[in-house]
């Protein structure tokens, strides 16, 4: 399982890590309060395509956990403890609020050993100056839905779905997050993404490619334009998240990708979608 890198060594594929029983301590007293969010993909990271066994049908992410805590006494510490199902929680000790990044992944359990949807947990502990302390434990699933309704490990319990305009074409290619995208040249075409939220506070992350033959795309969320994002680059990337949604509200949302066909570069290649959930 050498394949993986996270801010501790030994963190690879996660597994479910329900049942540890951890209690978080009454704080209304102290007035200390801890938030912990849910991760998401930073947009600019490249992603990879690799199994521990097979080195294929593995879809990975470099991703970030943010927390924050508020204590009248102020914050003297964090404990961040990563629980994977092949290693007991190895903890990060940190005396400021730093984003945790790890390698966020889906495992099929191809290799024997956990199996099965993926599920895995940080823990964070907040220590305030005046002795008190506050646990709480963020689990995640990570699905990762392709051009073509193919889902990365059955991990949410309601994966999105993509629908396309007209004159769409597939592309196949190792490059790419499971092997495949799909493309196109005019202006006004789109692809239509359903997320289904389950919690409140998920992400989403659309992942396309970049090269110099890409050019700009217009993101709309639930009919709203969020951000125009150019897709043109100097060389040629593969498996590049180019769009993070920040936090959702629980339900359905739909995000639209619509082509707008830059001069002389006019092609979008759009490769999937990441379900933080």
């Amino acid at each position: 399982m050498n394949k993986r890198t996270s801010i501790v060594a030994g963190v690879a594929a996660v597994a479910s890590i329900a049942g540890l029983g951890l209690v978080q301590p009454a704080s209304a007293a102290t007035g200390l309060t801890l938030t912990v969010n849910h991760p998401y993909v930073r947009v600019g990271t490249v992603g990879s395509w690799v199994n521990a066994c097979t080195l294929t049908g593995w879809s990975t992410a470099p991703s970030i956990l943010t927390y924050t805590a508020s204590s009248p006494a102020g914050i003297a510490s964090y404990d961040v403890s990563y629980n994977s199902g092949f290693s007991p929680p190895v903890t990060t000790h940190y005396t400021t609020n730093t984003p945790a990044k790890w390698t966020a992944d889906n495992y099929f359990g191809d290799c024997g050993g956990q199996g099965g949807p993926g599920s895995g947990g940080w823990i964070v502990v907040a220590h305030d100056k005046a002795g008190h302390s506050i646990t709480k434990q963020e689990n995640y699933t990570l699905t990762v839905v392709r051009w073509n309704n193919s889902v990365t490990g059955g991990l949410g319990p309601n994966p999105g779905s993509w629908g396309f305009s007209g004159g769409w074409k597939s592309t196949t290619c190792p490059c790419a997050d499971g092997g495949s995208q799909v493309n196109n040249t005019k202006a006004g075409a789109f692809a239509l993404y359903t997320a289904h939220v389950s919690v409140a506070g998920e992400h989403r992350d659309l992942e396309m490619a970049t090269g110099p033959g890409r050019g700009k795309a217009a993101i709309y969320l639930d009919g709203v334009l969020k951000k125009t994002i150019d897709t043109h680059a100097a060389v040629n990337g593969n498996q590049v998240y180019v769009w993070d949604s920040g936090a959702l509200a629980k339900g359905t949302h739909t995000i639209k990708v619509v082509n707008l066909a830059t001069a002389g570069h006019p092609r979008i290649d759009i490769n999937a979608m990441t379900d933080f959930n």
